[in-house]
């Protein structure tokens, strides 16, 4: 009988430590849905390992807007890290893309500001120049391609994965922050 209990409160116990290790590994991680992301993107709070591409204070010093530069490198850090390997692994083909699109077209446009179909696709396509287990070798913005607008900065994020073929990706940065609209926008021409 005391076995019984014993073996009861042992399970329990597990248990409750298994729940506890779950919960400190997620506030540890801090994941966060895609509508809390934007929101510490564009906050002054800044996650530790979180960095920026090199090459990141030739745009800080073009850019006229209003956005914070920390935003900017959480971004690129964000897209870099977690949005490419996630595109890349929910979007094998045509149909999958199609499929994840629809289902996710509000965080691929916070993510991205990208809004339809054909727009995903063609980022896809460049992203899709790399494969496999995804470590980053190298992440900069290209000042040559730096241009100015009257309402934004454009520029050209390089992202290069170990063992990869590099990723080109546009990168506009609006000079006005708006609640309707990210600030900061990943797309291929």
């Amino acid at each position: 009988m005391k076995n019984i209990s014993l073996k009861k409160i042992v399970i329990v116990l597990m248990l409750l430590f298994l729940l506890l290790g779950i919960i400190i590994t997620i506030y540890i991680n801090k994941i966060r849905t895609p509508k809390e992301m934007y929101s510490y993107i564009y906050s002054d709070e800044i996650d530790e390992g979180t960095f920026s591409p090199k090459m990141i204070h030739m745009v800080i010093v073009a850019y006229e807007g209003e956005v914070n530069p920390k935003a900017i490198s959480k971004s690129t850090y964000y897209m870099i890290t977690n949005r490419i390997p996630e595109y890349l692994n929910k979007c094998k083909d045509n149909k999958s893309l199609n499929d994840y699109f629809e289902k996710n077209s509000n965080s691929i446009y916070l993510a991205t500001g990208i809004n339809n179909n054909e727009q995903f696709k063609k980022l896809l396509a460049e992203l899709k120049k790399v494969s496999g287990k995804l470590k980053l070798d190298c992440a900069e913005f290209d000042r040559e391609t730096i241009k100015v607008n009257k309402n934004n900065l454009e520029v050209v994020l390089k992202i290069k994965y170990e063992k990869q073929e590099e990723i080109l990706l546009n990168m506009r940065i609006s000079n006005k922050e708006s609640v309707k609209k990210p600030a900061i926008e990943f797309y291929k021409q």
